[in-house]
C-alpha cells in the first residue's frame, strides 16, 4: 500500500483554542491551494477546546513530504501552542517521511495486512 495515513493527536494549551481553530484554518487553506496529493485532511477538536485530533491521507510518502514542505510558519505555530503531540502512522512510510517525522516519534503500523 503506498498511500499513508496519519492521525496526529495533541493537547492545546489553555486560552489558545480561537488561536488554533485561526491558524488551523490557514493549514486547510493551504491544503486546498497547494497539495496536489492529500486525500483527506479532517481537523477535530474537543468541545471544551483542550485537545485535537487530525485524520490525514496522502496518496503516497512523496504526496506527505508535499505537504509537510507547503505547511511552513502555520504548522510551526500550531505545534508551538500544543503539547502531547503524538503521531501515528498506517502505511509504509519512505525513509524521507520516516526521518521527516523522527522527532515527533511517531507510531508506525506497517501494511501488514490487506485492505478491502
Amino acid at each position: 500500500m503506498e498511500e499513508l495515513r496519519i492521525i496526529v493527536s495533541c493537547d492545546i494549551e489553555a486560552g489558545k483554542a480561537d488561536e488554533f481553530k485561526t491558524t488551523a484554518g490557514q493549514l486547510l487553506s493551504a491544503v486546498r491551494e497547494k497539495d496536489s496529493g492529500t486525500s483527506s485532511y479532517d481537523w477535530f477538536m474537543t468541545e471544551d477546546g483542550s485537545r485535537a485530533k487530525v485524520q490525514e491521507s496522502y496518496v503516497s510518502s512523496d504526496a506527505l513530504m508535499e505537504h509537510m514542505g507547503n505547511m511552513g510558519r502555520p504548522l510551526e505555530h500550531i505545534i508551538s501552542i500544543c503539547s502531547k503531540v503524538s503521531i501515528e502512522v498506517m502505511g509504509d512510510p519512505s525513509p524521507k517521511v520516516q526521518e521527516a517525522l523522527a522527532p515527533f516519534k511517531p507510531t508506525i503500523y506497517s501494511d501488514a495486512f490487506q485492505s478491502l
